[in-house]
């Protein structure tokens, strides 16, 4: 019977993938879709024989024990997903968190349709990042198609975030949501959206503030500023377009602050610092980005910022390895650290720089600092930097010599 679950979700995710393939034929397509399902089957499997434990695992289990509730009794299980305040089902659960919780029962709903079979559920959560990153990727080919190679790598075949968004992990949905919010912002600052993604922009906001709430607290305030500069009908000088647009971000990122009680300005150091030595104590230094003397205070997170900035991009940097999976991480930002510091040669002659440019960039070191001063440990920061790495490789990547030369000689492409 197993079989015939497993056949019949292969055929039907390989038909709405090819009727999605049907809508804009690419080559890149299958590649990328059969490469991101292939991975979340390998994270399974790394978790289930070599860790013989972890989230995923333990996600899984709680979402099998919601989905059987939902065949046992449907209403208290509907019941449940829109309040589950004092359940005693709470007390069944690995995971009562607001944000694991969250994903639980988003993957309940899998597991429900997925006859409770993990890799199922595991390949069709990998499909679903797969289509948020397709989305991004083709938005920015149609606008800049002399990119193309930078979005494929940045967004559909860069190594970690292949790895860490695929499967049954919260990254898999946070980045589907994080892509698509994105592709429809700029299709909408260019005039190609149309009214149905106003629902699909809702609804993958209210996904990445459920899973990664500090990834949309940076992003927002970005974003703001980018269409307020972009939308300016002030013609005397671009500046006041800049200030206008720094403003508004100020206004947005007022309001995340008292939305979200960690973003609050006058606890932010205290939780920023918590985070930090919780899992300084929990994991120790040697894998982990050490920062000395970090006190709960603006000044001294400013006097790290620099340091937790380039830590959060580019390290563990070879020969920082401790194990073989971050060895290849490592490989991976040592890559990553020379084609910036090309890129930042070549920049310095030719000087190219559009507002898009530079919403990437700010949106990128900020929340790599970020992460890296609440979450110093290397294996926890690899995964949280899905949600700006890709944007930070296509930021790199864009017009360099070395896309350049991939796209004139693999004719595919």
């Amino acid at each position: 019977m197993i079989a015939v679950y497993y056949s019949v979700h292969i055929i039907t995710l390989l038909g709405v993938g090819y009727w999605l393939y049907r809508q804009r034929p690419d080559s890149l397509f299958w590649p990328g879709l059969i490469l991101k399902i292939g991975a979340g089957v390998v994270l399974g499997l790394l978790y289930r024989f070599h860790y013989q434990s972890g989230d995923t695992l333990l996600f899984f289990q709680d979402a099998v024990f919601l989905s059987t509730k939902c065949f046992e009794s449907p209403v208290d299980y509907l019941h449940f997903l829109w309040n589950d305040t004092d359940s005693p089902w709470l007390t069944d659960l690995t995971y009562s968190q607001y944000r694991s919780l969250f994903f639980v029962k988003a993957i309940s709903l899998v597991a429900i349709f997925t006859f409770q079979q993990y890799g199922l559920a595991a390949a069709w959560c990998s499909f679903l990042s797969f289509m948020g990153c397709w989305l991004l990727y083709r938005t920015l080919c149609v606008r800049w198609p002399e990119g193309r190679v930078a979005a494929a790598i940045g967004f559909l075949f860069f190594p970690s975030l292949v790895f860490w968004s695929s499967g049954l992990i919260k990254e898999s949905l946070a980045v589907a949501g994080l892509m698509a919010l994105t592709a429809i912002l700029l299709r909408a600052l260019w005039g190609k959206a149309r009214p149905a993604e106003v629902f699909l922009f809702v609804f993958s906001g209210w996904i990445v503030w459920g899973l990664k709430y500090y990834w949309l607290a940076v992003w927002l305030p970005v974003a703001i500023a980018l269409v307020v500069y972009q939308a300016s009908k002030v013609k005397a000088r671009s500046g006041m377009q800049v200030a206008v647009a720094l403003a508004s971000a100020a206004i947005v990122l007022v309001v995340v602050s008292r939305v979200h009680p960690n973003f609050d300005f006058n606890y932010l150091p205290a939780v920023i610092v918590e985070n930090n030595r919780a899992y300084t104590a929990s994991g120790g230094t040697d894998h982990a980005i050490v920062f000395a003397d970090l006190e709960p205070d603006w000044f001294s997170l400013a006097r790290h910022a620099p340091w937790a900035a380039f830590s959060g991009v580019f390290r563990p940097l070879p020969g920082e390895s401790f194990n073989f999976l971050s060895l290849l991480f490592s490989l991976e930002n040592g890559v990553v650290l020379l084609l910036t510091l090309w890129s930042l040669f070549r920049w310095g002659k030719t000087r190219q720089v559009n507002s898009w440019m530079i919403a990437v960039l700010l949106y990128t070191v900020v929340l790599a600092l970020l992460l890296a001063l609440s979450t110093p440990n290397f294996g926890s920061l690899a995964r949280y930097k899905t949600g700006f790495m890709p944007f930070f490789v296509y930021l790199i990547l864009f017009n360099h010599p070395v896309a350049q030369a991939l796209q004139r000689r693999l004719k595919f492409l």
